[in-house]
């Protein structure tokens, strides 16, 4: 897997975000979401929301699944990009993880306060929330291998070569990841700050 740089992320945000029609028409959808969730929603609602004819929205997109997949790619970029900015070659690997990830879990924790009737409809389905979970997966692994890079290059932790550093990154990935299931699925973790701590220190030592 050949790695981008985490400015990427930035630079295809903003091309996507060329198109206003489209990006009014998730607008909408993440209204119609909130209002109705996502088993009794219907194009129909989420044309009505973007202020949109329904065969405009259709031009755009087959069904509703299509739509909350774009919502959901929308909500994750913007996640990510400000998780982006808590984290610095210049901090230590282990707060970088945890400064990231705290983060994220924060946000994460806001949109099921935001999307409740939408998030208690996906629960029904877990494996519609692990699927978009991971709708960001390569743009992460950009994130990760790039805090793993500023790691080695300040000498914080061991030098490793690419196939090393490909695992580290995905294992960092999964890792993380199942706090953000746990907690969307089933709001385990009340005091995750404080595992997520104990994790980081614990990968930063055992890669010093």
């Amino acid at each position: 897997m050949n790695y981008c740089k985490i400015t990427d992320l930035f630079k295809r945000v903003k091309e996507t975000a060329n198109d206003g029609v489209r990006e009014e028409i998730i607008a909408g959808a993440e209204l119609a979401f909130q209002k109705y969730g996502y088993s009794r929603v219907t194009m129909q609602d989420i044309s009505k929301e973007a202020k949109k004819v329904r065969s405009t929205v259709y031009k755009y997109f087959g069904n509703k699944n299509e739509v909350l997949d774009a919502v959901a790619i929308k909500i994750m970029s913007a996640i990510i990009q400000d998780c982006l900015l808590v984290i610095s070659k210049e901090q230590s690997f282990a707060i970088n993880v945890e400064k990231y990830f705290s983060l994220k879990l924060e946000k994460i924790k806001g949109l099921m306060v935001k999307y409740e009737l939408l998030m208690a409809d996906l629960k029904a389905d877990p494996a519609v929330i692990l699927t978009r979970s991971r709708i960001m997966l390569d743009d992460e692994l950009a994130v990760m291998n790039e805090m793993i890079l500023w790691a080695i290059e300040n000498k914080d932790i061991k030098p490793l070569n690419e196939e090393d550093r490909m695992f580290l990154a995905e294992t960092l990935y999964t890792a993380f990841k199942s706090f953000e299931i746990d907690i969307m699925l089933f709001e385990r973790f009340p005091k995750y700050d404080q595992k997520l701590s104990w994790l980081a220190q614990m990968l930063h030592k055992g890669l010093s």
